[in-house]
């Protein structure tokens, strides 16, 4: 039995997958009809940028806020929730008895990363893909002074060098910390009594990590600042991503497995 083949199957047609991927569209439908829509046509002398526009590059504004603030739900929301589905519904025992547990979890855990690292990745790129249909590609420039990336930011000078490759690198940036929270829901189901307090776990814990590094003075350290492309904080560096994204991964697989194995015990 190729056991991740079918998790991924079961992970990517789950109506939730479906739902979030609806969500996206919707998002990027009404951020097109209030904050594009405005703009055009773009024959000014100095046209609005399709980098500019881009909501990720908006820290500040409602879409991009209000966007990763609900990462971490929408993240978890496709399939994070499927260990606890599995073990209450006994599907889990009539699969490890083809497979073994450790396989079992495997599978699972990178078909909960796949599909929320994917959904949430669709959303920020279905948007780039509309506002650069409607608004011009016209590459920054530092002197414009409309742009949150300064010359000192993190990857900065890329940005103003080819911005095509500073999108690429955060949308691959955000693609692994939505996995990261969708795993760390799946972790906790192992724990939950409920599937909804899976779900809105990595929402707990994203606000946790806000409201520490809000009250330590260190806001590049929160993934609510330093994952929008826009940089909302100073001194984002990759090297507190990586801290960042190693704890919140060891804590989860620490919690999954221990979950995982207590059950099976119980």
């Amino acid at each position: 039995m190729n056991i991740l083949r079918f998790e991924l199957k079961r992970s990517f047609s789950s109506p939730w997958f479906l739902m979030v991927i609806l969500i996206g569209i919707v998002y990027s439908i009404l951020h097109f009809v209030f904050r594009i829509y405005p703009y055009l046509p773009t024959n000014s002398a100095m046209p609005l940028s399709a980098f500019n526009a881009w909501f990720p590059m908006r820290p500040n504004e409602y879409f991009s806020v209000s966007l990763y603030l609900l990462m971490p739900i929408l993240a978890a929301m496709p399939y994070a929730d499927s260990y606890y589905t599995d073990l209450h519904d006994h599907y889990m025992r009539l699969v490890t008895t083809r497979v073994s547990k450790g396989r079992y979890l495997l599978a699972k855990t990178a078909a909960v990363f796949l599909t929320g690292s994917t959904s949430f990745t669709f959303i920020i790129v279905l948007n780039f893909i509309v506002v650069s249909s409607f608004l011009p590609l016209v590459f920054p420039q530092f002197t414009d002074g409309t742009y949150t990336v300064g010359a000192n930011s993190m990857w900065g000078e890329l940005f103003y060098e080819s911005p095509f490759r500073y999108i690429v690198l955060y949308t691959i940036l955000n693609f692994m910390f939505a996995g990261l929270f969708a795993v760390f829901s799946l972790a906790v189901s192992a724990w939950a009594t409920h599937r909804f307090m899976a779900l809105l776990a990595p929402f707990v814990l994203n606000l946790f990590i806000l409201f520490l590094c809000d009250w330590t003075e260190k806001l590049y350290a929160a993934p609510f600042y330093f994952l929008p492309p826009g940089q909302a904080a100073m001194f984002v560096n990759i090297k507190v991503i990586a801290a960042v994204f190693a704890g919140v991964a060891v804590v989860s697989g620490m919690m999954l497995y221990a979950g995982a194995y207590r059950r099976e015990a119980t």
